[in-house]
């Protein structure tokens, strides 16, 4: 005689099984300490040099410009609009000298004034440092907005 052979189809479970748990560790958000600086900057003990520019202050009616860029000393400015209809007195640099003391060296730069509308300043100013008279800086320093008293 043969003999029955049976055989059983494997389950198949066709219910929606979620992913198993994970656990997210919730960390508090970080906070940096706050710097603290052992030597503050105040004034320079020994003045290096001074640079005047041409003041368009009162020639600027009647874009009665004395000079713009000069590129024999590597300065450039133009305190005009894009198409010479606005003067902005913000980056005018009339004035600029450079100073020292022990720690650090101090750049003042005077503008030939406020912008028109009472704002604050808003131009981005920058000095190039080129400490071995080459006519190539070595060093780029720009200071951009917003100013504040610090």
């Amino acid at each position: 005689m043969g003999s029955l052979l049976k055989t059983t189809e494997p389950e198949i479970n066709t219910e929606a099984t979620e992913p198993p748990a994970t656990e997210v560790a919730i960390q508090a958000p970080l906070t940096e300490a706050p710097i603290v600086h052992a030597t503050i900057p105040s004034e320079p003990a020994k003045n290096l040099g001074n640079a005047s520019d041409n003041d368009e202050t009162l020639s600027h009616e009647n874009f009665d410009v004395n000079f713009g860029d000069d590129f024999v000393k590597n300065r450039f400015e133009r305190p005009f609009t894009a198409n010479m209809g606005e003067y902005l007195p913000e980056i005018d640099i009339v004035k600029f000298s450079i100073g020292e003391d022990d720690n650090f060296f101090y750049v003042t730069m005077t503008p030939g004034g406020l912008p028109a509308d009472g704002q604050a300043l808003s131009g981005h100013y920058a000095i190039e440092v080129d400490g071995n008279i080459d006519g190539r800086g070595e060093l780029l320093i720009i200071a951009s907005p917003p100013f504040n008293a610090d």
